[in-house]
This record gives structure tokens, sequence and C-alpha cells, in this order.
């Protein structure tokens, strides 16, 4: 089952979960398909991945420099 986002939030218990074969999923760019299409379109496009390796000491200064970075439209940080 698909959910949007609402204001409010949402009681989960663990029973629900392990006795129910359930889990709880977020994506803020949409499904797993999404992605895929995306990267798809990159490779046939010709865009080439812009990827930065930081010391986890220095995450919080490079996740300020990222575009957007308090709106949270900021890209993937791992």
């Amino acid at each position: 089952m698909d959910l949007g986002v609402g204001p409010e939030p949402i009681e989960v218990t663990s029973m629900d979960l392990i006795f129910g074969s359930r889990k709880v999923e977020g994506s803020l760019t949409g499904p797993p398909a999404t992605s895929d299409a995306t990267l798809r379109f990159s490779v046939l496009s010709g865009v080439p991945a812009m990827i930065e390796t930081v010391p986890l000491e220095q995450a919080a200064a490079a996740y300020r420099m990222l575009p957007d970075a308090g709106s949270g439209l900021a890209n993937h940080i791992k």
C-alpha cells in the first residue's frame, strides 16, 4: 500500500510490522522505479554523476555547501 505525506503522526506497532509481514519505507524522490528511470535517462543522455566523498567529520560542512541544503531538497548523503 502506498501512502502520501500528511501533517499528523502515524502509529505503527512492532506487532503490526512483524506479524503482518509489513515494512515502513520512505523516499523523497518517489518509488524505486522512478529512481531507476532517472538513472537510465541520465545514462542514455550522457549526463555524468557528480560524486564527492568527504570524511564524516566534514559532513556538516559538505551538506551546507549543497544547493538548497536548508530546504530539504539536497541530494543524497550516505
